[in-house]
């Protein structure tokens, strides 16, 4: 709980600290297989559209833990999401939906 000041207690951690500190173990153990078992690596100097691109996909696979990495990629590169990719994404999926019917 928090103090008159609203600041939390040394002997209690916000429930917000604990679920990001949670979050970012699992998603350090993610990169961590992904460098060891799969190769990967280069996120450091890859484009905001390969991210973002990336994201996107893993996106519709439905891993958050995925999601969040190459979310904090994007982050950690100064970079934003690429709102061109994210339409062209969109309208891919659009032509496929069509497709389909």
């Amino acid at each position: 709980m928090s103090d008159k000041t609203g600041i939390w207690n040394k002997e209690t951690e916000h429930p917000d600290n604990i679920a990001v500190d949670a979050f970012a173990e699992v998603m350090k153990a993610k990169m961590r297989r992904s460098r060891e078992e799969k190769g990967r690596g280069g996120w450091q100097t890859a484009s905001a559209v390969l991210l973002t691109y990336l994201l996107l996909e893993h996106l519709e696979k439905g891993d958050p833990v995925d999601v969040a990495n190459f979310a904090m990629m994007l982050h950690q590169n100064g970079q934003s999401i690429d709102k061109a990719v994210v339409q062209a994404y969109r309208k891919a999926s659009l032509v496929e939906t069509e497709d389909s019917i």
